[in-house]
């Protein structure tokens, strides 16, 4: 899906599917716009290249802003598969936008691969913020990753695990306590970008309560629809909240917890 200035591109379907594109020239009064990739499908990609041809045909430079970079587990070259992620970005930054904004990265790689297109972007981190307003006595780490990416948020009282995965399957063969204690009866919450079943989490939640932890939550930035299709939201899961962003999630459940954000906020201006 596809937004400029907080509202939707309209668009219809021809018979051989192709996109029929209602022209929003006429609604785009700032100088400067603000356009939002929220990604669903491939398709989005080549929305997002018509509506940049048509802002730039009426003079209307833009930023962009992505909600969850596209391709980001492909980051790097495999053999046998493609780098999508840096032909994803170049493709991006080909568009000119004056800046590109990526809602917490998967990859670190991300903003490597603009700067190499010479694209100009920053990531941005909504939890860091959220997380120092949950209430918990402990902050945890699921994995070496989660410690690099949020390092630099000042918390107290933190506990973290290692994962170990089979380098041919990519299939975690075990989660480890690595370091922090857990004291009993206490309120933990897990930290981390993305949740697709949650595998992980659940290893992590299970060996919390069995440390003393009486009420184990997660937050990640980003949270896919494969959610629905783990044991983490199941009765018996150690996992009591998870905490979220729309970012990709549409789907609804009583155990997760969407939290707001700000876009507009981002570029000093109101959506």
């Amino acid at each position: 899906m596809i937004k400029i200035n907080g509202v939707p591109i309209q668009t219809e379907r021809f018979p051989n599917n192709e996109t029929k594109y209602k022209d929003f020239a006429q609604n785009v009064k700032p100088a400067d716009c603000l356009v939002e990739l929220k990604f669903e499908s491939d398709k989005d990609l080549i929305d997002l290249m018509f509506i940049k041809k048509r802002l730039d045909a009426i003079g209307k430079s833009s930023n962009l802003f992505v909600w969850y970079m596209p391709y980001s587990r492909m980051d790097r070259q495999i053999e046998g598969d493609l780098f999508t992620l840096d032909y994803v970005t170049d493709f991006i930054a080909g568009l000119g936008f004056k800046k590109v904004t990526v809602m917490e990265p998967h990859s670190r790689a991300t903003m490597d691969l603009f700067k190499k297109h010479g694209q100009n972007a920053q990531d941005v981190y909504p939890t860091k913020d959220w997380i120092k307003n949950m209430p918990a006595d402990h902050v945890v780490y699921p994995d070496g990753g989660a410690q690099q990416r949020y390092a630099d948020v000042e918390l107290e009282n933190i506990v973290a695990f290692k994962k170990t995965r089979d380098p041919q399957t990519g299939r975690i063969l075990r989660i480890e306590h690595d370091y922090g204690d857990v004291t009993k009866r206490s309120k933990c919450i897990i930290l981390d970008d993305l949740c697709s079943k949650g595998g992980t989490f659940i290893g992590v939640g299970d060996t919390l309560k069995t440390m003393g932890a009486e009420r184990v939550d997660l937050m990640v930035a980003h949270c896919e629809e494969t959610i629905f299709d783990g044991d983490i939201l199941k009765n018996g899961s150690p996992i009591d909240t998870v905490y979220t962003s729309d970012s990709i999630l549409v789907g609804e459940h009583p155990k997760i917890k969407k939290l707001n954000i700000n876009v507009g906020g981002m570029y000093g201006k109101e959506l």
